[in-house]
Parts: C-alpha cells; structure tokens; sequence
C-alpha cells in the first residue's frame, strides 16, 4: 500500500472507534496509529515529527475530549499524505 493508503486506513479505523471513555479511545487510536507506523518505516524527518505530535495528541489530551482529539489526530494525518 502506498503512504495515502496508508494514512486514508488510519483514518478510517479511527473515525470509526465508537467507544465512549477517553481510555479506550487512547489504546485503540494509539495501536492504530502503531500500526501506521510499522506500515510505514521509511518516512521522512517532517513525518515522523507529524506521527510524533499525533500520539502526543492522542496520550496527552488536555481534554480528553474524543471528538476534538479525533479532529485533531485525522487534521495531522491528512498532511502525511503530502
């Protein structure tokens, strides 16, 4: 699969987490995100910074807030594909 293909698959597993408690959101995004990673090991220095605020998104959400978390997460991986 291709870097795109890649992140548009992130993107859909993780738009479709419907889990309510912000713990299991946590561990779901990041095992998605994970595997991104591993889908993914010879991106650039921008990208892995991309993929490195993306978790920090996901495990340190001053909110906690599902939906503005996911938001963010899905706006940081949509600049991967560039």
């Amino acid at each position: 699969m291709t870097t795109a293909e890649n992140v548009d698959y992130f993107i859909k597993k993780v738009r479709a987490i419907t889990d309510t408690d912000y713990g299991d959101f946590m561990r779901k995004s990041n095992l998605y995100l994970n595997n991104l990673i591993a889908a993914e090991p010879s991106l650039n220095d921008k990208q892995k910074k991309t993929l490195y605020e993306i978790k920090q998104s996901i495990q340190y959400s001053p909110s906690r807030n599902i939906d503005e978390t996911t938001l963010k997460i899905v706006d940081l991986a949509e600049t991967l594909k560039s």
